[in-house]
């Protein structure tokens, strides 16, 4: 309840007086650090729960990588990442594929998100393309992005809305950035 009402300082607290933490109890810290902007403390947080014998579960994964996603800590992210299958038994899943694809495409690392999605080993979906996209979006990439939505459409979507919402922003980004190229 405090993360959300933005008080962070009162979360840390609150969580350093339970005594005997559980897995739930370092995710919800991990997450709300996250969120307020505080990457590196979330992976502190994530490694001190490795220390104290914890394992993490697929949702710890996804709140550090997300940490690293919005502190542009794309190493230490990679890093995570890999160590989830390597040693912890943790088969990645398409929401950890995705923000590992949000994480180095928002950090100007798209070819990098490019080959990842190529090497998947799990089936594909839209939030999986649409976060490629947003990096396009950041790096101006029009080529990368009109693959990328051809792909979208291929994939047949369920959620005809959420397509419609894709193509529009991204016909609203391309003509934008088409009247800005003439205007130079």
């Amino acid at each position: 309840m405090y993360a959300r009402c933005g008080d962070i300082n009162r979360v840390f607290t609150n969580f350093i007086k339970i005594g005997n933490k559980d897995v739930f109890c370092y995710n919800v810290m991990i997450k709300s650090l996250a969120i307020h902007g505080r990457a590196k403390d979330a992976i502190r947080i994530f490694h001190l729960m490795q220390n104290r014998g914890l394992n993490p579960n697929d949702f710890t994964f996804s709140c550090v990588l997300f940490a690293c996603s919005y502190g542009g800590l794309v190493e230490e992210g990679c890093k995570i990442f890999h160590n989830m299958g390597q040693h912890l038994n943790l088969n990645p899943k398409i929401e950890h594929y995705c923000v590992m694809i949000d994480m180095l495409s928002r950090n100007d690392c798209l070819e990098e998100g490019l080959l990842l999605i190529n090497e998947m080993p799990v089936e594909l979906d839209i939030a999986t393309w649409g976060a490629l996209l947003g990096g396009c979006k950041e790096r101006g990439n029009l080529e990368l992005a009109e693959s990328i939505l051809k792909k979208m459409i291929e994939l047949k979507p369920k959620n005809l809305e959420f397509m419609c919402f894709y193509l529009i922003y991204m016909l609203g980004w391309v003509s934008g950035w088409r009247h800005s190229e003439r205007e130079k």
